[in-house]
């Protein structure tokens, strides 16, 4: 049941759970971690920051079909915008100090 919701999973009440990575699930203690993955699943396992906070990726059968924006190049920028003016005013602003009274 790929693009579901745990919930969805969860109220098949499955007797196996093989995802395809990791171990191969089985009984009620399998089940009772499904139900509490579901219960959990938005605050637990969906980031609260990074590239896929807002937006999760798309797949297909054939693959990934749209990724959220990379956050990467606009953090960079950011850094180095702030190292630049940081730069600036260290130069620029030794010798200029004002005394307050």
């Amino acid at each position: 049941l790929p693009h579901r919701p745990p919930g969805a999973l969860a109220a098949l009440e499955p007797e196996v759970l093989a995802t395809g990575h990791g171990v191969v699930l089985r009984g009620g203690p399998m089940r009772q971690a499904l139900h509490t993955l579901a219960a959990n699943f938005q605050h637990s396992e969906v980031p609260s920051y990074g590239r896929y906070a807002q937006q999760p990726a798309v797949t297909d059968e054939h693959g990934i079909v749209r990724l959220p924006p990379d956050l990467f190049p606009k953090v960079a920028a950011g850094l180095a915008a702030a190292a630049i003016a940081f730069g600036l005013m260290s130069k620029f602003g030794r010798g200029r100090h004002i005394e307050y009274r």
